[in-house]
């Protein structure tokens, strides 16, 4: 989500979303709109005529991981397996 209501950071009150893909070398924003529950997007909540935005897929995986919190380690300072990111 690239902007989400900063009350309890949930779409179900208000969000900006797009579609995220990416391949070996580029990541993808598609289809941005405004979303106020869980659903999927339906056509009267898109953003018509704005996107796809690519962007290099290094860069932006960089990007992202500095503000991702630390993955949590266990006692021994060895990645957590039960941690959800599985990085």
């Amino acid at each position: 989500m690239p902007y989400v209501c900063p009350e309890g950071g949930d779409a179900g009150c208000g969000a900006v979303t797009a579609l995220a893909t990416a391949d070996e070398t580029t990541g993808v924003w598609r289809d941005p709109g405004f979303q106020a529950d869980h659903d999927p997007l339906d056509g009267h909540e898109l953003f018509r005529g704005i996107g796809p935005f690519v962007f290099d897929r290094a860069a932006y995986t960089a990007t992202i991981e500095r503000f991702r919190p630390p993955r949590s380690t266990n006692d021994d300072g060895r990645a957590d397996p039960q941690d959800p990111r599985g990085r």
